[in-house]
């Protein structure tokens, strides 16, 4: 019971300590769109804007609240998001919070289902990898890790598109659903599978590279080399004892991918044309659209913060480490 207790504790409090994290990214994001180049007025009127009145030109520029001082401006908008209220995109007119909620959905599938497989590929190339140790297995994985890992996640893309979508016709290369057949899981299984592939395979690489690590270093300990002693069998060994106390740094590094992994999904929503938060923040970035911008930056950075969130929730279930005692130190080390 204590040991729950003290873990609901860490929860808040690690929740607590997220809230000046978002604050402060809402306010970098806030001032430095509004100071980049360019203007939403422009980017939705086009010419026209130019051939307006200057009192027209002005009315439009209040109307969209860009008359005001970035301070109060920036005070607006968080007093209305503290409310649950982003504000109104400029271009199309609706609630962000409504445009938000359409696309959310779209990139929690497609970014958890890149994430349980790149662990998945991850773990079992670094652990077979690590096991068998300067064997062409582990030359093998290690060339794919750094082929992986220097190929950007747009240009991976492109070659997917072009390799299995143009050459060999066996996937679609673009949107969610074909035509008319947006009820059709099996469609939406099969327009999902090379963002997924692709995403995945983006960012595999230094995670394999990482679990082999972290593999070699617990089958180096001692307790290791007293269960060979023992007689154990290897693979009751590696894969009980070893992979075990190598867990936790992975899970760890997951949540810490995370963040990239969302980054990255971005780039591979705008390449297959995938309905999701990513389409929708370059688009917005494109149009000069500064609520729904934003509105896709602040949800990205809770993103963040409970991938981070959920790979602590995750090290302290599998450590058996993990005593009241470490449970106590970490809620008292937080501030």
């Amino acid at each position: 019971m204590e040991q729950d207790s003290l873990m609901l504790l860490f929860i808040l409090r690690r929740l607590l300590a997220s809230v000046p994290v978002l604050l402060v990214v809402s306010l970098c994001s806030f001032f430095f769109i509004h100071t980049a180049h360019g203007d939403p007025a422009v980017a939705m009127y086009g010419s026209q804007l130019e051939r307006m009145r200057p009192a027209d030109q002005e009315r439009i520029r209040e109307n969209l609240g860009l008359d005001q001082p970035l301070p109060v401006q920036y005070g607006r908008w968080l007093s209305q998001a503290m409310q649950g209220e982003l504000g109104t995109s400029y271009i199309t007119g609706r609630p962000v919070s409504q445009m938000l909620a359409e696309r959310l959905p779209r990139t929690i599938v497609l970014n958890v289902s890149a994430l349980a497989l790149m662990v998945c590929l991850a773990v079992a190339v670094g652990l077979a990898s690590a096991i068998r140790q300067y064997s062409w297995l582990d030359y093998l994985a290690t060339f794919f890790s750094f082929l992986f890992f220097s190929i950007p996640s747009f240009w991976l893309a492109l070659l997917a598109i072009l390799f299995f979508s143009v050459y060999l016709g066996w996937l679609p290369s673009a949107g969610m659903a074909s035509l008319g057949n947006d009820g059709d899981w099996l469609d939406r299984l099969r327009h999902l599978l090379l963002p997924v592939v692709v995403l995945a395979l983006s960012h595999v690489g230094a995670y394999i590279r990482f679990v082999r690590s972290s593999m070699l270093e617990v089958l180096g300990k001692e307790y290791i080399r007293m269960a060979h002693a023992k007689g154990l069998s290897p693979r009751r060994v590696h894969y009980l004892h070893a992979f075990r106390n190598a867990l936790v740094p992975v899970i760890t590094y997951g949540g810490l991918s995370f963040s990239s992994l969302v980054g990255g999904g971005y780039l591979v929503e705008t390449v297959f044309a995938y309905p999701g938060l990513g389409q929708l923040s370059i688009q917005a970035a494109s149009m000069r659209d500064y609520p729904l911008l934003m509105g896709t930056i602040l949800l990205t950075g809770c993103f963040v913060v409970a991938g981070n969130l959920l790979a602590d929730i995750a090290c302290a279930w599998v450590d058996p480490r993990l005593t009241v005692e470490g449970l106590r130190k970490k809620v008292s080390g937080i501030g």
